[in-house]
């Protein structure tokens, strides 16, 4: 592997965590709103994020390009689940949210974001990666020919 195919593969490894964060922290403002965690919105930002990644992805092709979506939905899902449980943690006892997150360490929140994690939730995680990988895969629509 040649030196710039391999930077071309750390940077994408790299935007693909970056993408897959992005898409947790917006997944949690909704969440943050309802006070209730909503695991089906899994669907529909798995299939975002797999076209997203589909469409600047070319290290790997199609196939490389499904297991970057898999990879960024995993990494939304886990940190959604991590702010959730920061945000719980934070209302129980009226702490701001970014004091607590500081606070409480990563280690903590994946103690409790594990505890409160259901098995319908993982199936709904589950799902939307199944769907991001889809979504990397699928071709779209060819571009109709102009009769001009």
């Amino acid at each position: 592997m040649s030196a710039r195919r391999l930077l071309g593969f750390v940077f994408a490894l790299i935007c693909t965590a970056m993408i897959g964060l992005a898409a947790g922290a917006i997944w949690l403002v909704p969440t943050i709103l309802v006070s209730k965690l909503m695991p089906w919105l899994a669907i529909p930002i798995g299939w975002i994020l797999g076209r997203i990644v589909r469409g600047w992805v070319n290290p790997g092709g199609r196939t490389g390009a499904a297991v970057l979506a898999g990879l960024a939905m995993i990494v939304a899902s886990a940190y959604l689940v991590v702010l959730v449980a920061g945000a719980r943690i934070a209302g129980s006892l009226g702490l701001g949210f970014f004091d607590t997150l500081r606070v409480a360490g990563i280690g903590l929140l994946t103690d409790i974001a594990r505890m409160t994690l259901t098995g319908g939730d993982i199936v709904w995680y589950s799902a939307g990666t199944v769907l991001a990988v889809m979504g990397a895969l699928h071709r779209g629509r060819a571009a109709a020919p102009s009769s001009s």
